[in-house]
C-alpha cells in the first residue's frame, strides 16, 4: 500500500501512481509511505510551485523584409529566477496578412 502526503494541508492520496494539484504558489514538501504486514517506509521531496515568467519584448514594430530588429527584453518579470532571467527567440510563423 502506497499514501502520498502533498504537503498542502489536501486530503492524502493512496496507490502507486497519483496526480495532484498544487492550488498555489510555495514549496511544500511532499512524502510518500510504502507499508506493507511488515514494515513501512517514508521518502520525503520538496516541491516548489513557482509563478511563470511574463515576457515583454518591447514594443511592436512594423519593419520592411530583410531589416534588422532590436528586441528590448528588459520589461520581462519573473519573480523566481534565480540569478535571473535568460532569452530565446523562436520565430516560426509569420503573422496573418504577411507579403514577402
Amino acid at each position: 500500500m502506497y499514501l502520498w502526503d502533498f504537503g498542502d494541508d489536501s486530503a492524502a492520496a493512496s496507490g502507486v501512481n497519483v496526480t495532484h494539484t498544487y492550488g498555489a504558489i510555495g514549496v511544500y514538501t511532499a512524502s510518500i509511505t510504502a507499508m506493507n504486514s511488515v514494515s513501512s517506509l517514508a521518502m520525503t521531496t520538496p516541491v516548489v510551485i513557482a509563478t511563470r515568467p511574463i515576457a515583454n519584448a518591447g514594443q511592436d514594430q512594423i519593419v520592411m523584409s530583410r531589416v534588422s530588429v532590436t528586441l528590448d527584453g528588459s520589461a520581462s518579470v519573473d519573480e523566481n529566477a534565480s540569478p535571473s532571467l535568460t532569452y530565446r527567440l523562436d520565430a516560426k510563423r509569420r503573422p496573418d496578412g504577411f507579403i514577402e
